[in-house]
C-alpha cells in the first residue's frame, strides 16, 4: 500500500480525526460495505449508524432528541411517541412502532430522518480533534430502515458548511438575541414562512438566545440559524443588543 494513504486496519477500528477526516472514515466504510456504529467522542459524543454502504441515523448528544425531531416536524404527536417507544419493549425496532401503532406516514419519517441525519454530519464535519471508534456489527435501535448513501449525505452536510460560512458572519454566535421588528421595511411588503419556520418565529421573544430557541423548538442549529438568517435579511427581525 502506498506510504501516503492509512492503513485499512486504523482507518476502520479507530483513531483521530486530527489525523483522518470523518467523509474519509464514512467514505472508506461505505466502500467495504461495512456495518456497525462510528462512535465519536471528545468535545461530546456522537454516532453515524451505517449498513449496506449507507447511513441510517447520525445523532449527537447535543442536538435535539429523536423524539424531538419526530414530533416537532409533525411525523408523529407526543401521544404516538410514547405509545411507539412502549411497543419496542416488546421486539422490533422504533422505526417499525412509528409506521405501525404511530402511524406515521413513511414518507414524512424518511424526510424527517434524512434532514437530521444530514444536519447532524453538517456539525460533525467541522475540523476537529475528536476520536472515533468503529464498533463493527452494532445497531441502533431505530432501525435501519431508510439508507441513505454516504456520498451524497456527505455532500448536502458539506453544502450546509458552506452556507454556514455566510450565515455566521451576521449570526456569529449562538449567544446573539433577536426579536421582532415592529414593522416591516417600507419595501417588504410581505413576509411568507413555512410551517417549520413559524415554529422557530414563534420562539423569538427578544430574550431567548439562538441556543435557547435552538433547546425550545427542538429542530437542528442549521434550520435555526437559515431561518433566522433569512428573516434577518428581510427586516422581519433583528438583533438585541445586550450589556
Amino acid at each position: 500500500m502506498p506510504p501516503d494513504q492509512p492503513s485499512r486496519p486504523g482507518l476502520l477500528g479507530e483513531g483521530s480525526l486530527a489525523d483522518i477526516a470523518l467523509g474519509d472514515v464514512l467514505t472508506s466504510l461505505a466502500q467495504s460495505g461495512g456495518a456497525g456504529i462510528v462512535h465519536l467522542t471528545g468535545s461530546y459524543s456522537s454516532i453515524v449508524c451505517l449498513r449496506d454502504g449507507g447511513i441510517y441515523l447520525a445523532h449527537a448528544e447535543t442536538g435535539p432528541s429523536l423524539r424531538q425531531v419526530f414530533v416537532s416536524s409533525g411525523v408523529v404527536d407526543e401521544a404516538q411517541w410514547d405509545r411507539s417507544v412502549e411497543q419496542t419493549r416488546e421486539g422490533g425496532t422504533l422505526i417499525e412502532a412509528l409506521l405501525g401503532v404511530g402511524a406515521a406516514s413513511p414518507e414524512r419519517l424518511r424526510a424527517a430522518l434524512y434532514e437530521h441525519t444530514v444536519s447532524t454530519l453538517f456539525e460533525l464535519l467541522v475540523p476537529n480533534r475528536n476520536r472515533f471508534r468503529f464498533g463493527a456489527g452494532e445497531v441502533h435501535q431505530l432501525g435501519a430502515h431508510y439508507l441513505f448513501p454516504v456520498d451524497e449525505v456527505l455532500r448536502a452536510a458539506g453544502a450546509r458548511l458552506r452556507e454556514f460560512a455566510e450565515i455566521a458572519k451576521a449570526i456569529p454566535s449562538t449567544d446573539v438575541v433577536v426579536r421582532v421588528v415592529p414593522r416591516l421595511p417600507t419595501d417588504t411588503p410581505q413576509v411568507t414562512v413555512s410551517a417549520i419556520e413559524w415554529q422557530v418565529l414563534a420562539a423569538v421573544d427578544g430574550q431567548r438566545t439562538i441556543a435557547d430557541i435552538i433547546g425550545h423548538i427542538g429542530h437542528s442549529a442549521f434550520t435555526v440559524y437559515r431561518t433566522l438568517h433569512r428573516l434577518l435579511r428581510a427586516g422581519a427581525i433583528e438583533t438585541v443588543t445586550r450589556p
